[in-house]
């Protein structure tokens, strides 16, 4: 007899998502900055490039900032993202989401300035469609 276990259906608690929901407790003003072609951000050096270099019809091309399917590439993008904005107290990285939170709107803006210095130093763009302005409750994107 072989036992076996399929274990979709089980949620497990991620840590990441429970850290950010206890650091978000107590906040009354939100928001939620959706990054724009996240990976596009980041720069390749030569030597990665090399390795994204692909084959057409038309010729070899090779990718110059950070692509799709690189296994690596949502952990460089996290690592890029809270480089940026990690250490402003009340913006919250979560993948590519940014989550500005305040205790009412004067912290929230000063939150938000602090944030767009940092976005026009880093030439980060994001996707106006996505934008949740000062609300009392945001949705974001959690995976299990």
């Amino acid at each position: 007899m072989r036992i076996c276990l399929d274990p979709k259906e089980l949620k497990i608690s991620d840590t990441k998502t429970d850290k950010l929901l206890s650091q978000l407790s107590g906040e009354k003003v939100f928001m939620v900055l959706d990054m724009s072609s996240g990976f596009w951000h980041i720069e390749l050096d030569d030597e990665s490039a090399d390795y994204c270099t692909f084959q057409t019809p038309f010729g070899r091309y090779q990718f110059c900032r950070l692509c799709f399917g690189l296994s690596s590439a949502p952990e460089i993008f996290m690592e890029r993202v809270a480089s940026i904005f990690g250490d402003i107290q009340g913006c919250y990285p979560y993948f590519n989401d940014l989550i500005i939170a305040g205790k009412d709107e004067a912290e929230h803006d000063r939150i938000l300035k602090q944030v767009m210095n940092r976005t026009c130093e880093f030439n980060v763009r994001f996707n106006v469609d996505k934008l949740q302005y000062k609300q009392s409750e945001v949705q974001f994107w959690v995976s299990f």
